[in-house]
């Protein structure tokens, strides 16, 4: 990202939808089913790299109670199937190939649902981190987190930006003996969930140790200056089209869910229907639903009828 501007996607700018097709729901969930790796599992680092790059943005484990939208989940890919509860041998290898992704840079771990814990709801690519930290980052990235931030997150912050990297037993240590490591984890994970700081745990790290925890400004700090110079609307009609070219097509609905723990919902609606009037959007009839695509992204092996 690095050098680069920010732009939208490319079929936003060059394709003119036309609305009116047909899929029936079969057509549909196939094509969800190999765009989303459910058909044989991801192995390698490589091929989990790859995968996670061509999406963008993608969940780290299903969310079907708490979004329920159709959305790829990175353990999913990696066990080879669709499963609401998959084996632990499955979460431990999604886990060590995300550790390897996040130490290369190649994924950042979000946590936009503000769980207690140390493991990522959402993964995105560098590329499409700004759009995330326009619409729910903080513009003043390079500065403490001000307004109501209690202080000890603010102090946390400050540790961190002069540590570089710290756990949350180090972090304790330098803050005080007096707090808890379960309060400084409660900072982290502020931190973490207003876009400021990430764990990054080393591949293959051991049962039991500590997440290492850095300033996101520490490792991507182009993309926070073009999220920090982004206009919101613009992030998120990005943000739209990676998700529905993710899901292969969509309910504007399910859009507002799966995008909803970065901002409201009436502000995602508002930019749905300006995308859709300015047929930014096609739109096609699964059953009796109407879903949007982004025009041109379709598979191509996918049939799609005219009425």
């Amino acid at each position: 990202m690095e050098g680069h501007s920010a732009r939208l996607p490319a079929p936003l700018a060059t394709h003119r939808p036309a609305s009116g097709h047909i899929l029936n729901q079969q057509q549909l969930q196939t094509a969800r089913t190999a765009l989303w790796h459910q058909t044989a599992p991801l192995l390698t680092g490589d091929e989990a790299k790859a995968w996670v790059e061509d999406l963008g943005l993608c969940l780290f484990l299903p969310r079907h109670a708490q979004l329920p939208a159709p959305a790829p989940s990175f353990l999913e890919a990696v066990h080879g199937a669709p499963s609401a509860s998959p084996p632990a041998s499955a979460l431990k290898l999604a886990s060590d190939l995300v550790a390897r992704l996040i130490d290369e840079r190649t994924v950042v771990p979000l946590n936009l649902l503000g769980t207690y814990s140390e493991q990522p709801d959402f993964l995105v690519t560098p590329e499409v981190l700004p759009w995330v930290t326009a619409v729910r980052g903080d513009r003043q990235w390079n500065t403490a987190p001000g307004g109501r931030t209690s202080p000890l997150v603010v102090r946390t912050w400050q540790v961190l930006d002069h540590e570089g990297e710290a756990s949350a037993i180090e972090l304790r240590e330098l803050l005080g003996r007096e707090l808890t490591e379960a309060a400084v984890l409660r900072a982290l994970i502020e931190l973490w969930t207003t876009v400021r700081a990430i764990p990054v745990s080393k591949p293959n790290a051991a049962p039991g140790d500590p997440a290492r925890w850095t300033l996101l400004k520490n490792r991507f700090p182009a993309q926070l200056t073009t999220g920090a110079n982004t206009a919101q609307t613009t992030a998120l009609s990005a943000l739209l089209s990676i998700y529905l070219r993710s899901a292969v097509a969509a309910a504007a609905e399910e859009a507002e869910i799966f995008l909803s723990p970065l901002t409201a919902r009436s502000r995602i609606r508002e930019v749905i229907h300006g995308m859709s009037a300015a047929r930014q959007f096609a739109s096609m009839s699964v059953g009796s639903h109407t879903l949007l695509f982004v025009a041109g992204s379709l598979p191509e092996n996918l049939t799609v009828e005219e009425p």
